[in-house]
């Protein structure tokens, strides 16, 4: 399962995917002060209200314009709560994920409409 986090300066949105269904996703509100244990907190009850188990999680993407909680996000990979992809060199350019032919951010909007 694929687990994504979009931190924006507002709102961080996290998905979880299996293949290319949409398993779960949460909105939360950014705070920067937001403490590695308190995003563990946060995360871990969110996967146990969606019975997922972090275990499944096997690939994690992040896109991040908070500088502050990329640091937040090592940690907690420091620490065993999530798990981040080791990198060497500069990132590889990827195209946008794509669920049913459509960008996933558009699949997540229409996803959260559905639901309210």
């Amino acid at each position: 399962m694929l687990l994504v986090i979009d931190i924006g300066n507002t709102n961080t949105s996290l998905g979880v995917f299996d293949g290319e269904a949409l398993a779960a996703h949460w909105r939360l509100t950014t705070v920067r002060a937001r403490t590695v244990d308190e995003w563990g907190v946060l995360a871990r009850n969110l996967f146990a209200l969606a019975e997922l188990d972090f275990k499944v999680i096997d690939a994690i993407a992040v896109a991040s314009v908070v500088p502050p909680l990329n640091f937040t996000l090592k940690r907690m990979a420091d620490e065993g709560l999530i798990t981040l992809p080791s990198r060497k060199g500069p990132l590889p350019r990827f195209e946008p994920i794509r669920i049913k032919g459509k960008p996933l951010s558009q699949t997540i909007i229409e996803d959260r409409d559905d639901r309210f």
